[in-house]
């Protein structure tokens, strides 16, 4: 059996938001960084949160349940004159949201690394508008989703042979 390294969650969960049909430039996607001195007018950022790890374990400690909290990022264009960037932004992020939803209706979830499986993937918040530079020209929208999924433990009660 080859022994692959494991990757990390927020790695898994950007590898699946590249079949996202609403995010054309995801591939490009950043991990914790929003670039904004970029002259694209967007960029996307996946960022982890402050959470719990562990949810719990199954009686006989041979699987835990776990979280990952993330955001997902975006620095656009923004408008404060004319609303109609601000609404296809949004509507963006409803999209996106939607897609989440039915996959995880459907069972496609992330796939993650050979003793972890996802069980679920939801988004918390709605995207919305957390900021603008000092100009009023970009803007950073943003969305909270958090990945449930279990890991394989070994087991407290094996018995041990001498």
């Amino acid at each position: 059996m080859e022994n692959k390294e494991n990757k990390a969650i927020i790695d898994c969960i950007k590898e699946y938001l590249k079949d996202c049909p609403y995010l054309g430039e995801l591939a490009k996607i950043n991990v914790d960084y929003l670039n904004y001195d970029s002259n694209d007018n967007e960029c996307w950022s996946l960022e982890q949160l402050e959470s719990s790890l562990i949810l719990g374990k199954n009686v006989l400690g041979t699987k835990s349940h776990r979280q990952c909290q993330f955001v997902i990022a975006t620095k656009t264009l923004f408008n404060p004159l004319k609303d109609i960037k601000n609404i296809e932004n949004l509507h963006l992020f409803e999209n996106l949201a939607e897609w989440i939803y039915q996959n995880t209706r459907k069972g496609i979830l992330p796939k993650l690394n050979d003793n972890e499986i996802a069980t679920s993937l939801k988004v918390d918040t709605g995207g919305f508008l957390y900021g603008t530079n000092n100009n009023n020209t970009l803007a950073r929208y943003e969305m909270r989703c958090t990945l449930l999924y279990d890991k394989k433990e070994e087991s407290i009660w094996q018995i041990q042979t001498h």
